[in-house]
């Protein structure tokens, strides 16, 4: 999978990009169910203090995932950890909707597919990042 096969998911696909998209023969699969139900996100469960619990499945979270997570970080920080050693930090951010244009620039070219895939399925990836991304790779 790739940032455009996340890109041929995204729900906010302006009508004027499917055509470029189309033309992509690996796509057309990716394109024909574009119509069936979005995937579900996991849901992040709070414990009862309040606080995220820091283990799942026995497999320890890195701290800067909640850091991801959290409303109150700033743009810049966000933009600063699309560049974090730890893939499940740039995909926490790759499904946030309130990034910078820059931030979701940075995520729809990173060199792990499964979050240039997530950063372009995201309905709030800006109409111009979507057409870099077409444009870069046509």
């Amino acid at each position: 999978m790739t940032a455009l096969h996340g890109l041929a998911r995204n729900p906010a696909l302006p009508p004027s990009l499917l055509e470029p998209l189309a033309a992509i023969p690996e796509l057309g699969q990716v394109l024909a169910r574009r119509n069936g139900p979005p995937p579900e996100a996991p849901p992040v469960v709070p414990d009862a203090d309040g606080f995220f619990l820091l283990v799942c499945e026995d497999e320890v979270i890195h701290p800067d995932v909640f850091v991801a997570q959290n409303s109150a970080t700033s743009p810049v920080a966000l933009f600063r950890l699309t560049a974090h050693a730890e893939k499940s930090v740039r995909l926490a951010l790759a499904s946030r909707r309130d990034l910078p244009a820059a931030a979701y620039r940075r995520l729809v070219s990173d060199p792990d597919p499964e979050v240039a895939e997530t950063a372009a399925a995201n309905p709030s990836l800006p109409v111009a990042v979507m057409e870099e991304l077409i444009n870069s790779t046509t």
